[in-house]
């Protein structure tokens, strides 16, 4: 799927791959099967670093804001919008049925259908105030990534 465009990150469904266009401020569908760019989801605020597919859902967040949005990874509308306290974090992840989402001094989980938030655990590098990722892994542990 040879493209020039700037991706910053990209997420993967069934039939799909995303690709996140953060100075764009866009999101882009490709078809796995054709290769051919089938939609383009334009986004009101800057994005977040990082994308995650689950629940049907390709999911991004509002780098340094409060906006996380679901898109509906077949016909790519909008189909989930909420707002957190404080911003959406500098990581996302789907699994278990939620979306999880690394914000500073940790991990939230999110349940994707009401939006209800509750803290999971402190991130390995909260305490070093660095960037991060993680992700959740098939036992529901969580391996991460130290950015800086």
């Amino acid at each position: 799927m040879p493209t020039s465009l700037p991706a910053v990150d990209v997420a993967f469904t069934k039939r799909s791959a995303w690709l996140l266009l953060v100075a764009k401020q866009r999101l882009v569908r490709f078809d796995l099967r054709t290769r051919k760019q089938t939609r383009v989801v334009r986004l009101p605020w800057l994005p977040g670093g990082r994308l995650a597919a689950g629940g049907g859902l390709v999911w991004v967040t509002q780098d340094g804001g409060p906006a996380v949005w679901g898109i509906e990874e077949r016909s790519g509308k909008i189909s989930r919008r909420f707002s957190l306290a404080g911003d959406s974090g500098t990581g996302i992840a789907y699994g278990n049925g939620s979306l999880w989402l690394a914000r500073a001094p940790g991990i939230v989980r999110v349940d994707p259908s009401s939006a209800v938030s509750s803290a999971a655990s402190p991130r390995p590098d909260s305490r070093e105030r660095r960037g991060g990722w993680s992700s959740p892994t098939a036992r529901s542990g969580w391996c991460g990534l130290t950015t800086g």
